[in-house]
């Protein structure tokens, strides 16, 4: 059966089409568009108005390729940024000309979603999947004891509104960011991860990071362009790395990072804040590296689909 998922985050908007059944999944096309839909949400309580003209041209766009690929099933959801807007009945209404009804999950639904879809393929207990969005940052601890999301246990999950994008615009004004600014990201990031790393701390045995602020940390590192899923997928990126990562980024100005090969340039402005996320995730749960997974959310919503 050929299902399609898509998921509209605060940064970017993305769809995945598969051929779903007896347990399996084969990908037939993917797309990401950056759109920026939460971009001042923090500071406004409402969508970015060119980002929502972003996105609702990439489901126009979407809608397109389903009819294409013959698609029979498609699920749509909107995350953090559609949470928190006074305004996201806009988006609906949109999506809705354009031939999608989309739903806005929970952030301990995408939580588990994310869980289902970063685990594909694998067995074991202690997972921590961590998805670090635009508008928040999802932790989930659970185990895998067989195929799909049949077999997927999750222990604990929690949202945390710690995304790259929303306290990009909350604490920095400067290009690049000041240390001063760099710090109050950081004390806000540890306050608000402690009572998770006080669940999680000692129960964890892998920590497994998905979705576009831990991808390019792999990308970056190796200067993989364009991207290669392949080339990502199981690489380990550890805390030496990270710090190495999030002091090169720092240091440099917007318009330098955007040519850094590995990093999609609309995704440069946040990318530093992204990191030192994903740097003090890992310092709070005392584990020493993430393994990077291609496999994530959308996966987990196809599962949802075919289930």
């Amino acid at each position: 059966m050929r299902l399609a998922a898509v998921d509209i985050g605060t940064v970017t908007t993305r769809l995945l089409i598969t051929e779903a059944g007896d347990g399996d999944i084969v990908e037939l096309h993917r797309e990401v568009n950056i759109t920026q839909l939460g971009e001042h949400l923090a500071e406004n309580g409402r969508l970015n108005p060119k980002g929502l003209s972003a996105v609702l041209d990439a489901l126009a766009s979407y809608a397109q390729l389903c009819e294409q690929w013959h698609v029979e099933r498609v699920r749509a959801v909107a995350t953090s940024a559609a949470r928190d807007a006074t305004d996201a009945e806009a988006l609906f209404a949109g999506a809705r000309k354009r031939g999608f009804t989309v739903e806005i999950i929970s952030g301990d639904e995408e939580a588990r979603l994310s869980f289902v879809g970063a685990t594909w393929g694998r067995a074991g207990s202690g997972l921590c999947v961590m998805d670090p969005g635009g508008g928040s940052t999802e932790y989930v601890l659970g185990r895998v004891d067989g195929a799909g999301a049949v077999g997927a246990r999750v222990d604990f999950a929690r949202s945390l509104n710690i995304g790259s994008r929303r306290l990009t615009d909350m604490f920095v004004a400067s290009d690049p960011p000041t240390p001063g600014e760099l710090a109050r990201v950081t004390q806000y990031v540890d306050a608000a991860l402690a009572p998770v790393a006080d669940e999680l701390r000692g129960r964890v045995r892998e920590v497994i990071a998905v979705a576009g602020t831990a991808t390019p940390m792999v990308t970056v590192k190796y200067g993989i362009e364009p991207y290669n899923p392949a080339r990502v997928h199981g690489q380990v990126i550890t805390t030496a790395d990270l710090d190495l990562l999030v002091g090169a980024l720092a240091r440099v100005p917007l318009a330098e990072r955007q040519t850094i090969p590995g990093l999609e340039p609309d995704r440069a402005e946040v990318i530093v804040v992204g990191a030192l996320i994903l740097q003090r995730s890992l310092a709070a749960l005392e584990m020493p590296a993430f393994t990077a997974s291609d496999t994530d959310l959308l996966y987990g919503i196809i599962q949802s689909i075919a289930e």
